[in-house]
């Protein structure tokens, strides 16, 4: 997966969805909240196995808060 800062994946899963096949990834990505405290936001990534692409990222509402003032 592409992505401009790594995170630690925690478990990697083939699953289809609507007749597609998926990589079902759940991860920790590792940012400083207001560029001074460490903090671990969980992430769920789907990709498509057969064009190599991201189909959706999941996110909670908190998450999605706390990641926007993350850098």
């Amino acid at each position: 997966m592409i992505q401009k800062k790594p995170q630690k994946i925690e478990k990697v899963s083939l699953e289809v969805k609507n007749e597609v096949h998926v990589y079902q990834i759940k991860g920790i990505k590792s940012e400083r909240f207001l560029g001074i405290i460490p903090i671990k936001i969980p992430v769920e990534t789907e990709i498509s196995v057969q064009l190599g692409e991201i189909r959706k990222t999941k996110k909670s509402i908190l998450t999605k808060i706390l990641d926007f003032f993350s850098f």
